[in-house]
């Protein structure tokens, strides 16, 4: 806490002003700036990590989930419906297509390829015999 040269009480950034003003507390690890409800909660304003994260209470956006630690949002592979944490990645627990196998990284069976936007399988064409074709994103 410092004091304003018109003599105001001011916290530092990733602290508060407590409801009875005499304390600065801490936000949350999420938080850059929060400010305190009349409850002494802490409301962010400012998230640590903007592109990822949505205030008030800094969650993870659609398409993220929180890290084990729950202080940073991490990307779902984007062949997932659905993702868990691990400490530094998110791993797929259901795809977006049924004949995706999520224990490969919902990659699809043989003869399929992802489509363009990682929904669903779709067949190899004809004239491709090999048991894996290449996808639309040129992978194997």
């Amino acid at each position: 806490m410092y004091l304003t040269n018109d003599f105001k009480c001011v916290c530092m950034n990733q602290y508060y002003m407590s409801q009875n003003k005499h304390d600065c507390l801490y936000c949350p690890a999420k938080c850059i700036h929060c400010y305190g409800t009349s409850h002494d909660e802490a409301v962010c304003d400012t998230c640590r990590d903007p592109a990822d994260m949505l205030p008030p209470h800094c969650d993870c956006k659609p398409g993220y989930i929180s890290n084990l630690i729950g202080d940073d949002c991490l990307l779902c592979p984007p062949s997932c419906k659905k993702c868990t944490p691990t400490v530094t990645e998110a791993a797929c627990t259901e795809c977006n297509d049924p004949l995706m196998d999520y224990k490969t990284h919902c990659s699809c069976p043989p003869h399929f390829t992802v489509s363009m936007d990682y929904k669903k399988c779709e067949k190899c064409s004809e004239d491709e015999s090999c048991l894996e074709c290449t996808d639309l994103h040129g992978h194997l």
